[in-house]
């Protein structure tokens, strides 16, 4: 995360753009792979969208369709704001990171909000043998199979955040649990969060990226028979 006051934010601009990455890399400075260079050799860039058993970084955007969501405007009454996403997720530790991170372009704090989410698993649907229907908590809630739970959350904010005064009290009160799902697209990605304190989802259009042994099989479920 960018420490209040600190100069990552200066570092990370170039004409209020996030520099250009290198060597295969993209995402939120630079985070994941995007090609099989960022892996070295041996390796190559895994960029499903799934939230299996494998620790993942996702950088977003907040789509459009959210953008017009009543929603949206708890966060930026105006509707003028461009923020990224960052999500981070840790099957391995049991833990989400989300980070929301306000316009580079401004002096002022980037960081927007910052949520760790405890006791997470990814979750997985299950498919009728005799109707192929599925079945389970990842279609009921509307994501894609696999998805991820985590049981409580906590947000915080810093003194600085360009939150208004109504919101900083909305996610004073975040307490409770999340869904995540993600899926790829033809054309673009997207991930969901489902916040059990809010009243709406969150949409993104998203990209990950994997770097993951030639040498290892890797079992991919989007819901288990």
């Amino acid at each position: 995360p960018l420490e209040p006051g600190g100069t990552a934010a200066d570092r990370l601009k170039c004409e209020c753009e996030q520099c250009p990455c290198s060597n295969g890399t993209g995402g939120f400075m630079c985070t994941h792979c995007v090609e099989d260079a960022a892996c070295g050799p041996g390796s190559s860039c895994d960029r499903t969208m799934l939230l299996d058993n494998y620790d993942r970084h996702f950088s977003c955007t907040f789509s459009d369709a959210f953008k017009r969501h009543p929603t949206y405007k708890l966060f930026w009454p105006n509707g003028w704001a461009s923020p990224r996403f960052l999500a981070q997720y840790f099957p391995s530790r049991g833990t989400v990171r989300l980070d929301i991170i306000n316009t580079m372009c401004s002096h002022r704090q980037p960081i927007l909000m910052q949520c760790t989410c405890q006791e997470c698993s990814s979750m997985y649907d299950e498919i009728d043998a005799l109707t192929n229907e599925q079945s389970g908590v990842c279609k009921q809630k509307k994501i894609p199979s696999p998805c991820a739970r985590c049981e409580t959350c906590q947000c915080t904010y810093p003194d600085d955040s360009w939150l208004g005064t109504l919101t900083r009290t909305i996610v004073d009160g975040i307490s409770q649990g999340v869904y995540l799902g993600c899926e790829a697209g033809l054309n673009s990605s997207s991930c969901t969060a489902m916040l059990d304190d809010l009243p709406a989802p969150l949409s993104f259009d998203c990209e990950s990226g994997l770097c993951f042994p030639d040498n290892q099989t890797r079992e991919v479920y989007e819901a288990k028979k």
